[in-house]
């Protein structure tokens, strides 16, 4: 994806949350950010020789599917440096030479990052509005053919019946 400039990684160091500064402390790296299925890319991180290739058998420094919404994502553009945190465990940074990459880079990132949060939102109203096909005591009294029991109806502003009941139901839930 990116040019023949080589970002550079770090492997978070343990105690440690912030980068290096002298470069020398900086690997060489291949950054592979490639589409796998529609909206989710996958990021391959390699450490690389004086050559620019890296050794067989590859060992990737890092691998993750981007968006990963449980991590944190972190641009610095002053240093063209990538923070990266998927659990409070692992930490990596890149840094590029090149401004463009990294603009190109992080922009991909982002924009699936904000795709994801928004698919991730209609989800979940998606799911409320299964809700409104559960049978239950609501306004309107609609299902007060079904059941008459007035401990059942809910009290003035609730939702809820006024008491449990024990009675039997045609779907059983159980943890086994």
């Amino acid at each position: 994806m990116f040019g023949d400039r080589i970002p550079r990684i770090v492997p978070h160091s343990p105690g440690s949350t912030e980068p290096p500064r002298d470069i020398g402390e900086w690997q060489p790296a291949r950054v592979i950010l490639a589409e796998i299925t529609k909206e989710i890319y996958g990021l391959v991180v390699c450490p690389v020789l004086e050559c620019g290739l890296a050794a067989h058998p590859v060992r990737p420094s890092c691998e993750m599917l981007i968006p990963e919404t449980g991590s944190t994502f972190v641009l610095d553009e002053d240093e063209k440096r990538v923070g990266w945190a998927a659990d409070s465990r692992t930490v990596f940074y890149l840094k590029f030479d090149d401004m463009l990459e990294f603009w190109e880079f992080g922009s991909t990132v982002a924009h699936l990052r904000s795709d994801e949060e928004i698919r991730k939102a209609d989800l979940l109203y998606k799911l409320s509005l299964v809700r409104l096909f559960v049978p239950s005591h609501g306004p309107g009294g609609l299902m007060d053919a079904i059941c008459t029991n007035v401990d059942h109806a809910p009290a003035d502003g609730d939702q809820s019946p006024s008491s449990s009941s024990s009675e039997s139901s045609s779907i059983t839930i159980s943890g086994d």
